[in-house]
């Protein structure tokens, strides 16, 4: 169940991709400084064991269910303030919560023709990009403020997934472009009073990407993401700078060579997805100031995961992502780590199962039953500060 919602996710991406044209300016990034971590995956079938990384401690947190609360499609999670701010991308909503309690507080909906791609928390202000505008509320009573139209002509005529709000003035935004004439795709635009300064160019010949949400901002306040399926490098936006920060090398990961062979066919998104290679990397996640987690897509079209020290500059478990009974994780303040899961998954997990896995028998042995499981359940998890 959760691999086909996986796969239908990433299908969708591609339908809210568009281009950009005749850039004004290129800019191509320097990777001397970033840090190279080798992943040896001698056993495919391996699961992640992400329990080593996390403490006792741990509280599950279901949701509100109620007819205003609960969520078609979660595609993107933010705590702040003890508020869990969640994009329900089917909805058009972003629907609110309380982190203690999961009480439902309210929602915020788009216009039919202002859909919401992304959104960002920013001191007492909630931001949203919509379809070709970045709208604003108060997080004391999330009534509306103020609204503010692209200016630049190019933006208008594309659909932008998503962004990396710093001010008013000054923000970032992604998208997938078909560089045709090129063979160069410009992945990143740089904006500043409304209009396009930098265009950054990190790829040739990239292909679009599988993730709907590219930017993950950490507790620190710099931003990481991937652009591509065939692109294993990952890029941090920090205050007014974008570089290249890690890459991750991986045996049979995809290549420009074997993408240019299917490009262009009707079975594109289906043959790249189920193919062999390790592709895809994404959901880019600073756990605290040395650990970071990551996923990829791997051998038929099977989720992975993986956490790197960037102080050993190496990997430290890496595997089959546990979609049986381990939540997917999607924010960390540097000492918790806040994770999910989707309200079927509890349901089947407290079934009848039976499993030796660390997330199950916490689960089990919990308060929640399966009458609170119409809606998501968040979980906050203690980090290990020995690893």
């Amino acid at each position: 169940m959760m691999k086909k919602l996986s796969i239908s996710i990433l299908a969708l991406s591609f339908l809210i991709s568009g281009c950009f044209n005749n850039s004004p300016e290129t800019t191509e990034l320097n990777d001397t400084a970033k840090i190279i971590i080798k992943v040896d995956v001698p056993d495919k079938d391996q699961l992640m064991d992400l329990s080593k990384f996390i403490a006792d401690t741990i509280n599950f947190i279901p949701l509100e269910s109620s007819e205003e609360s609960l969520l078609s499609r979660p595609t993107k999670f933010l705590i702040n303030k003890d508020k869990c701010y969640i994009l329900d991308i089917a909805g058009r909503t972003i629907n609110i919560f309380d982190m203690n309690s999961g009480r439902f507080l309210t929602k915020i909906k788009a216009k039919i023709k202002d859909d919401i791609r992304d959104f960002s928390v920013k001191g007492d202000t909630l931001v949203t990009l919509n379809y070709l505008k970045i709208s604003k509320y108060a997080t004391s009573n999330y009534t509306f403020l103020s609204q503010k139209k692209f200016e630049d002509e190019q933006l208008k005529i594309v659909n932008p997934a998503n962004f990396v709000y710093q001010s008013d003035n000054s923000f970032y935004v992604w998208n997938n472009v078909d560089g045709e004439s090129t063979n160069e795709d410009h992945f990143i635009k740089k904006y500043l009073n409304g209009s396009n300064k930098s265009n950054y160019l990190p790829h040739k010949l990239g292909f679009k990407s599988f993730e709907i949400n590219k930017f993950s901002t950490s507790f620190s306040r710099e931003s990481y993401f991937s652009p591509a399926i065939n692109i294993f490098d990952i890029y941090k936006i920090e205050n007014d700078s974008l570089s290249i920060f890690a890459s991750i090398k991986l045996k049979d990961q995809i290549t420009d060579k074997y993408l240019e062979s299917i490009k262009g066919s009707k079975n594109f998104l289906n043959t790249a997805i189920q193919n062999e290679y390790f592709k895809g990397l994404g959901n880019i996640i600073k756990l605290n100031t040395d650990l970071f987690y990551f996923e990829c897509i791997g051998p038929g079209s099977y989720n992975y995961s993986g956490i790197f020290s960037t102080k050993d500059k190496k990997i430290l478990d890496f595997g089959k992502k546990d979609f049986a009974n381990s939540p997917t994780p999607f924010y960390s303040d540097g000492k918790f780590l806040y994770a999910f899961y989707e309200p079927s998954h509890i349901l089947r997990m407290l079934s009848g199962q039976k499993s030796d896995n660390f997330f199950y028998k916490q689960l089990v042995t919990s308060k929640l039953s399966t009458k609170d499981g119409n809606n998501v359940v968040v979980v906050k998890l203690k980090l290990n500060e020995k690893i």
